[in-house]
């Protein structure tokens, strides 16, 4: 896709005049990872940009401080993720762990051994402790960090998933990005290249935040709920394939009778990204998708596609992984 972009502007079309639509915020990702990495200047239409949400920043506070125990900030960040402790506690917490690492030489074999002998609130104790023995599985028996990809199951599963339940009301859509992150870690052996990384595409993403201005030539990034009323020359439709765009929720409800509305509302949705495109349109699915824990999953192309007459359209297959339409 970036590639086509890159095409389209040698063209001679404006980066302004294409855009990039997709139905969950997740979907982006590897865009955006891609366009960074290609220099291609983009503005995101749909909220913060994937990399500088809550959540993605949360599961790499617990790499960061395994990586860097003096790292305050990341160490505040995940003790004020446990239930009962505010800041003050936080602080005293940070300074006595500090006077501890300094102690131990700094070298840590045990975070539990330390962490468990701290005075919290009693209300949060048990997820103080639980905390504690996560720390612990993202360091080898040597008290080396593990790979990255390692150590995602031990974060989500030892303590963040019960945080992001309580803590954001779209907790599935959240889910799916951290199921993207951990693929994309898996091309990491060492925890330092994946922070390096992760360090090198935000401070990106602060530059590009900071500079674009309204006469600025950029690529646009929206949802498709927020592409409503607007129009490009070239627009590229992504993840169209059923459980995606069509939802999972709307599939499972229009076949259970129970609220065929959500599929209208999804083909209405459709409708409204296919006629967002002026002289061009890419519509385009993966044939699989890497970004389950349960490994690859086979991907079909959505429902939505089969309503459009295969001769208004030009089929492509990119690479023998991913299908798209040019219409």
């Amino acid at each position: 896709m970036a590639q086509r972009i890159q095409e389209l502007e040698e063209e001679g079309m404006a980066l302004s005049d294409m855009a990039i639509l997709y139905r969950a915020h997740f979907h982006a990702m590897e865009i955006q990872l891609e366009l960074t990495k290609r220099g291609i200047p983009f503005v995101i239409t749909s909220g913060l940009r994937f990399f500088e949400q809550a959540h993605i920043k949360d599961v790499a506070a617990f790499m960061k401080f395994v990586n860097n125990p003096y790292d305050e900030v990341a160490f505040r960040r995940m003790t004020l993720m446990v239930p009962g402790i505010g800041a003050k506690t936080a602080d005293r917490l940070w300074f006595e762990w500090q006077a501890s690492y300094r102690e131990s030489g700094e070298r840590v074999e045990s975070f539990s051994a330390t962490l468990l002998k701290q005075k919290v609130p009693a209300k949060a104790k048990e997820a103080w402790d639980q905390l504690a023995y996560t720390l612990d599985e993202l360091i080898t028996s040597e008290g080396k960090a593990k790979a990255p990809a390692a150590m995602m199951p031990s974060i989500l599963q030892g303590v963040y998933d019960d945080v992001m339940q309580m803590k954001f009301p779209n907790y599935e859509t959240r889910q799916q990005d951290l199921q993207q992150l951990t693929k994309y870690s898996e091309g990491f052996t060492t925890l330092d290249d994946f922070l390096t990384q992760l360090s090198l595409i935000a401070g990106q993403d602060a530059v590009d935040q900071a500079q674009p201005k309204p006469d600025d030539d950029c690529l646009c990034l929206s949802s498709v709920h927020q592409a409503k009323g607007l129009e490009w020359k070239a627009v590229f439709v992504v993840w169209l394939a059923d459980g995606m765009f069509p939802n999972k929720r709307a599939i499972e409800a229009d076949e259970n009778d129970s609220e065929a509305s959500a599929l209208e509302e999804e083909r209405r949705l459709f409708y409204v990204a296919v006629t967002r495109a002026e002289d061009e349109l890419y519509l385009t699915y993966p044939r699989l998708w890497p970004g389950s824990f349960n490994g690859e999953t086979l991907q079909h192309p959505s429902r939505f596609l089969d309503d459009i007459p295969l001769d208004m359209m030009e089929p492509w297959n990119v690479g023998g992984s991913a299908v798209g339409y040019s219409w």
